[in-house]
């Protein structure tokens, strides 16, 4: 909402930025309350299945996600020819400009990301160095994975998002606090949050820390321009829920149960055609929902080998249980 409100528009690489904010920062007790989006649907097992094909296997190869019928990086995959192919955004005199571009990545890249993400956590050994200091060492302050590799920033399709991940042990638990330096707000900081929010449970689990905190920073937090009205319906959502979550602490199991029965049969008499249908649909899929609604939790399996973690489509180890959402929202992907 804040973007929204005060942020600055400007013309990116990836297309026009309605607004953005420089370095908002925010604290989520992970170990407290597991931090999922519900104003609309996280698709939860490509969350953790791409968090694993980084940090887990610590592989470039995007058949790996496939195999887990994840397509999230479709777009950013290098053709048999060693090309990546995209369009670049740019401003010049006062019009956005499109730009067909071509990156040569070098053909022993083809399907793949490029020498970016898992290739540069495999490459520096970052994991194991990072599991072992919280082991060994867990006053360390330097206990960072960083996916920001400047001699290989050159054959990766993408910089990547996410900076570094430094971990902290403060009063037996541990801590993580994420850098950012561009945050995607309708799409990728949602996943990204509880991507980390379980990176942090995981790295716990196998080094014996109780879970903490996760801080989180966005150099440059935005929303594109082809975004807005997904958002404008995402903060409606996030407004009604707020509103019917006071109205059931503040009524009787009676009262509740007859205006959801009023709401219900206004919906089954309402014309579709009517200009209040849509609203009407949505405003009983939140009271539905606010009114079977229970707290989400991780489920970790008990392990004390990272790498033990089942990495497979139907993950048994690791996954979210009493997670209900509201409907998806479909958001462009910027490239």
């Amino acid at each position: 909402k804040e973007i929204l409100d005060i942020g600055e528009p400007y013309v990116s690489r990836a297309g026009e930025v309605a607004g953005s904010l420089f370095a908002p920062t925010f604290k989520l007790d992970v170990g407290k309350e597991f931090p999922i989006l519900e104003t609309k649907k996280l698709f939860v097992k490509n969350t953790i299945s791409e968090l694993l094909w980084i940090y887990q296997a610590q592989t470039n190869r995007v058949d790996w996600l496939h195999e887990r019928n994840n397509h999230i990086w479709d777009e950013w995959v290098v053709d048999e020819n060693g090309d990546w192919k995209t369009i670049v955004y740019k401003e010049e005199n006062g019009r956005t400009l499109e730009l067909e571009t071509v990156k040569h990545i070098g053909k022993e890249y083809a399907g793949t990301i490029g020498s970016a993400y898992g290739y540069v956590v495999n490459k520096y050994n970052q994991v194991d160095k990072a599991l072992d200091i919280l082991k060994t060492d867990p006053n360390n302050r330097r206990n960072i994975i960083s996916l920001w590799q400047a001699p290989d920033l050159a054959t990766g399709v993408l910089e990547p998002c996410v900076l570094w991940s430094h971990f902290v042990v403060k009063n037996g638990k541990l801590n993580l606090a994420v850098q950012q330096r561009s945050g995607d707000i309708p799409l990728g900081v949602p996943f990204n949050i509880t991507q980390y929010a379980v990176l942090l449970n995981l790295f716990a689990k196998v080094t014996g820390y109780e879970p903490g905190e996760l801080s989180w920073r966005i150099d440059d937090a935005h929303i594109y321009k082809n975004q807005l009205e997904g958002m404008k319906t995402q903060l409606n959502r996030f407004d009604k829920m707020r509103y019917i979550e006071e109205l059931i602490k503040e009524s009787t199991d009676i009262e509740i149960i007859a205006l959801y029965n009023n709401l219900l049969n206004e919906y089954e008499k309402i014309n579709m055609n009517n200009k209040n249908f849509n609203e009407l649909e949505e405003y009983l899929t939140m009271f539905e929902l606010m009114l079977t609604k229970t707290k989400p939790e991780l489920y970790v399996a008990n392990k004390d080998d990272f790498y033990d973690f089942d990495n497979e489509k139907d993950n048994k180890d690791i996954y979210v249980k009493n997670y209900k959402p509201a409907p998806v929202i479909r958001f462009p992907i910027s490239k």
